[in-house]
């Protein structure tokens, strides 16, 4: 597993205020030189750490964004995930412990593209689809949280 320390956090989280933050600002904020921190800045995004993207609300740009609960039965979870975070369509998918096996987001044009997405869903060996969940709003979005300290 890749560690991170305390200068690697206090980068973490300078970026989650201000993912544009050129690195000479990183730098002297973190107290580093301008090469440290953009060689960390790289290994962390290198080590599937940390990704610096554009953020958007799928609805404003005109998605149908549904949550799917699935259920998977005589098969692994892990390679029903694997088959279902390939599509396209999904944004995240998680598996979970409790009433469902595996958490999406699936983002689709429109109802006939849903369908078509569902039935790719279903299609997966071993899942069942629980419960589709419909978004209506977009309440709150949040990339920034406090980033824990180290364990000692």
């Amino acid at each position: 597993m890749y560690e991170i320390d305390a200068i690697d956090r206090q980068l973490i989280s300078l970026l989650q205020r201000d993912g544009r933050m050129p690195y000479s600002r990183l730098a002297a904020e973190a107290g580093i030189p301008r090469a440290a921190a953009t060689a960390r800045v790289r290994s962390l995004i290198q080590h599937g750490v940390l990704a610096i993207v554009a953020a958007t609300d799928l609805m404003f740009l005109g998605y149908l964004v549904r949550t799917i609960l699935c259920k998977v039965e005589g098969s692994s979870r892990r390679n029903a995930a694997r088959h279902l975070a390939a599509l396209p369509e999904v944004t995240y998918c998680i598996i979970g412990a409790g009433a469902a096996d595996l958490q999406l987001e699936i983002a689709c044009r429109d109802r006939e593209h849903l369908t078509e997405v569902l039935e790719r869903i279903a299609a997966v060996e071993g899942v069942r689809i629980a419960e589709t969940f419909e978004f209506l709003e977009m309440v709150k979005q949040s990339y920034g949280w406090e980033v824990p300290p180290a364990k000692d």
